[in-house]
């Protein structure tokens, strides 16, 4: 019983690692205008001169001023964003974000039925593998 429990810890764990994978985006490397990140509502991040980082779902323009847009609670909250030449905003980068996180769930994915199917065909080597406790 105990290599069992042993076993689902160990894919719990990958699949609770993941999950938190899943959540990480990743960005295009140039960074774009206001007024372009303005134009389209994708995620981005803003990097100011001091190197703080905020992430924003989207940007959004009104009167002359930038805003860009955090989801609270499912409210919109709409900070306002300097026009700066040290500001830069670099928005999502969706390809890249979908294809590494497909290649993600597949390597996890092969990775813990490659581990069930070790664990659960036997020894493998006389000193057995390493989920099986001897």
């Amino acid at each position: 019983m105990k290599p069992i429990s042993k076993n689902l810890r160990i894919c719990a764990l990958l699949l609770n690692s993941l999950i938190l994978f899943q959540s990480c985006v990743v960005y295009h490397k140039t960074p774009v205008s206001l007024h372009q990140a303005a134009q389209g509502r994708a995620r981005g991040k803003v990097v100011t001169a001091g190197k703080t980082v905020d992430d924003y779902a989207f940007f959004t323009e009104s009167n002359g001023r930038f805003y860009g847009v955090k989801m609270e609670l499912g409210n919109e909250l709409r900070i306002p964003i300097e026009d700066s030449p040290d500001t830069q905003i670099y928005l999502k980068n969706k390809n890249a974000s979908t294809i590494r996180t497909v290649l993600l769930f597949t390597g996890v994915g092969i990775i813990v039925i490659a581990a069930m199917y070790i664990s659960f065909s036997g020894d493998i080597y006389s000193g057995g593998f390493g989920f099986i406790s001897i």
